[in-house]
């Protein structure tokens, strides 16, 4: 293991970079888009809309910023998804479209598994975080399986509930509900640590 000092260094890096003057300076109007804080979206084209701040920390404004992007997921500055879900379903739709037109195979159980491991997870990440509760969204979401299944060979004159029967699938709304019921349990239980 390194000394006392090579493990200082690195510490002292980090606190130097928080100090009221550096924080100042990464707030500054004159500023870039480029250097506002991780994940944030200026909120329009021209700079001087970083004038427009939230509040402070440590006497340091905070800027405006219309949408941030954490873990992967968009939040608004309303705390809605609505952007998220607009881009999660636009990339699922994306991939569908190559698995459809790069694959021509009766086997339906090879196509479900191409579905299930390249574009379910993008509709299924952290869903018990953005889960939609607008019924626009929600058909938005499900609509990207409704496609998919449908355009499986001998699939496109069945209904979506008996083509989800046939090809042993839930449907996404269903697979939300059982992750959000499956996160109470491990909250209830202890076995989630939400503090």
């Amino acid at each position: 293991f390194g000394t006392r000092e090579t493990f200082e260094e690195p510490i002292e890096i980090f606190v130097k970079a928080f100090t009221p003057s550096a924080m100042s300076r990464a707030v500054h109007p004159e500023i870039s888009g480029r250097d506002l804080p991780a994940g944030a979206v200026k909120s329009s084209g021209d700079q001087s809309e970083l004038l427009v701040s939230v509040g402070s920390v440590n006497n340091v404004n905070l800027p405006a910023v219309d949408k941030l992007k954490d873990l992967g997921i968009i939040v608004n500055n309303n705390l809605h998804f609505d952007s998220y879900i607009d881009c999660i379903v636009v990339k699922a739709y994306r991939v569908c479209s190559c698995i459809l037109n790069g694959f021509y195979t009766n086997s339906h159980c090879f196509m479900i598994n191409l579905f299930k491991m390249y574009v379910r997870p993008l509709l299924e990440y952290n869903t018990v975080v953005w889960s939609p509760q607008n019924l626009n969204y929600i058909d938005k979401c499900e609509r990207v399986q409704k496609y998919f299944t449908k355009r499986l060979l001998g699939q496109w004159n069945v209904c979506y509930l008996d083509r989800l029967d046939k090809l042993k699938l839930e449907s996404l709304e269903v697979r939300r509900i059982k992750f959000d019921l499956i996160c109470v349990y491990k909250i209830l239980h202890g076995l989630l640590n939400v503090h």
